[in-house]
């Protein structure tokens, strides 16, 4: 039922920026990158694009060592972030970095700008002129002029590492530069196919770059998430595999592995390539969260939350570090409030604080306190999982129809999630008239759920969420089948339990879903959540059902 996670700034006539008097740079800076400005064909476009994620990249290597937290330009493209105002509001950043890329003759030119992200006065900028033919010098120099720009002291040993590029052939770097360009559109199928192109002439034109095959087996990877064809998912192994040999320390081929043996639901390889990660950048989120996750899955909890503190240990001061679901997956309420609260803290321009708290309270059965805070992130910014949350705070207070206005919302934003259509789905039931609906909103969220198993058959919690829409469609048997492949994967999951119970209900076995129940309530659902849920209103005058929802109160 949970879902557990425009200022117009550049003038494009001249493309230049226009911005108030100077402000101070921030003391810690949160910085996000966004897509440069271009005005060319799509090949100059890729060429931007991957000048901007290696820079950003770069950056964000920084971060163990500098007071410099960094986005992913990944993420920043995924969310669609392309203004100021979106990227605080998405990631409460502090900074953001703007760049405008034009051509001349033989030469570009890179101009810069660092922009506080609330007042939106410019902090620095800076423009850097190369050859065109020679992409070192010009990523050295945009990287070298931001890098002073943010007043980050560099050591000697940063510097040299930041004039490594694994190739001396400028071609081949050229190639390497677009592929990753290309690569940040990856849902649609032609640019990841150009990605693929632009890799392999990389790795043709030098047979040793490493970073050329990590970004020939990161698309490969992205096609096989586009068709689920097991042969992509092969050959972006085969890749990494080749960048990992050639590039004894280069980071991005461990993660390039840990990520394909995830998806695959290879839980335990992908643990080792992420911890191979990790000894070679220490800093990296990305590496810590994967690794966290690969534990969770393997049940191995205890590392997986010791992950999460060491992660915060480093960066204190960064916001998403504190912004794991792993406390609210395993009903340890409070103290996923007191995590989430530190995010408000950190970025309250965010909206993301605001709807994890809001989904903390939710999980609590508190909904009164849940609602005002899902309304204060969609005030920031309207996202999917914030309506999807306001309707299941409607529904579990019985105001069915509210609630599946609110998720009719959230699909219209997202139509690919498959929460939310089962989310939908149990509105629907509930409200008189529109049964029929919610059967073809279940269907609709199994179709979408048999995608991602067919990708990763071992995922518990989307083999419960298989088993409660089959339930409540009426097939039984898949239902228990999918129920049971979950269980065996994560018996003491809370959530997971809570799914039993209902399965179990809706096929009959009143029985087996009182065991389920007490044994999620042992576990730290709260009985106010059981006692809210209609599925379970047979249940209300058995003794056991009132035993478990009245006989102690959890928060």
């Amino acid at each position: 039922m949970y879902t557990p996670s425009a200022f117009a700034f550049a003038v494009r006539g001249n493309k230049s920026w226009r911005f108030g008097s100077y402000a101070t740079m921030p003391s810690n800076v949160l910085l996000g990158t966004l897509p440069p400005i271009t005005i060319g064909d799509a090949s100059q476009q890729a060429f931007d694009n991957g000048l901007a994620v290696t820079l950003n990249s770069r950056l964000g290597e920084l971060s163990a060592r500098h007071p410099l937290s960094v986005i992913p330009m990944r993420s920043t493209i995924e969310k669609g972030v392309t203004t100021i105002d979106a990227a605080r509001q998405e990631f409460g950043v502090n900074l953001v970095l703007l760049l405008d890329v034009q051509r001349s003759a033989n030469n570009v030119r890179v101009n810069y700008a660092l922009v506080d992200a609330r007042s939106r006065q410019q902090v620095r900028s800076g423009t850097i002129t190369a050859d065109a033919s020679d992409p070192f010098t010009l990523q050295d120099r945009v990287f070298d002029s931001v890098a002073a720009a943010l007043e980050l002291q560099l050591a000697p040993t940063e510097k040299r590492s930041f004039t490594s590029h694994g190739t001396t052939e400028p071609a081949a770097y050229d190639y390497y530069i677009r592929g990753k360009g290309y690569l940040q559109d990856y849902v649609e199928p032609e640019k990841v196919e150009s990605a693929i192109m632009l890799f392999g002439r990389a790795v043709e034109k030098d047979p040793a770059y490493a970073a050329a095959f990590a970004g020939l087996g990161e698309a490969y990877f992205d096609k096989y998430q586009l068709t689920h064809d097991k042969s992509w998912s092969d050959a972006a192994v085969l890749n990494c595999q080749k960048a990992a040999e050639l590039g004894a320390y280069l980071a991005s081929a461990h993660s390039c592995l840990a990520r394909v043996f995830g998806a695959r639901g290879n839980y335990e390889q992908a643990a080792g390539q992420y911890r191979r990660a990790l000894e070679i950048e220490p800093g990296s989120d990305y590496a810590y969260g994967g690794l966290a996750t690969a534990y969770e899955q393997l049940g191995r909890l205890e590392e997986a939350e010791k992950l999460y503190k060491r992660a915060i240990s480093e960066r204190p001061g960064y916001w998403a570090t504190y912004n794991w679901l792993f406390y609210m997956t395993h009903a340890r309420y409070e103290e996923a409030v007191n995590m989430f609260s530190q995010v408000v803290l950190l970025a309250p321009d965010s909206f993301t604080g605001y709807y994890n708290l809001g989904a903390v309270r939710l999980s609590q059965s508190k909904y009164e306190e849940a609602i005002p805070l899902l309304e204060r992130s969609l005030s920031i910014r309207p996202t999917p999982d914030a309506l999807s949350n306001l309707g299941t705070a409607y529904f579990q207070m019985r105001r069915y129809e509210d609630s599946a206005a609110k998720y009719e919302e959230a699909v219209k934003l997202d139509d690919k999630n498959y929460i939310l259509w089962g989310n939908l789905g149990d509105a629907y039931y509930w409200t008189p008239g529109k049964r029929s609906n919610a059967i073809a909103a279940y269907g609709r969220a199994v179709a979408l759920a048999e995608e991602q198993f067919r990708i990763n058959s071992h995922d518990g919690q989307l083999l419960g969420a298989l088993a409660e829409y089959h339930a409540m469609r009426g097939e039984r048997q898949i239902a228990l089948d999918y129920l049971n492949r979950s269980l065996k994967l994560q018996p003491n999951n809370p959530v997971l339990l809570f799914n039993a119970g209902v399965v179990y209900q809706q096929i009959g076995e009143s029985g087996r879903a009182l065991g389920a129940l007490e044994r999620a309530v042992s576990l730290g659902i709260p009985p106010q959540m059981i006692r809210d849920t209609p599925n379970f209103e047979a249940l209300r005058k058995d003794q056991r059902f009132v035993l478990l929802v009245n006989g102690s109160q959890q928060n």
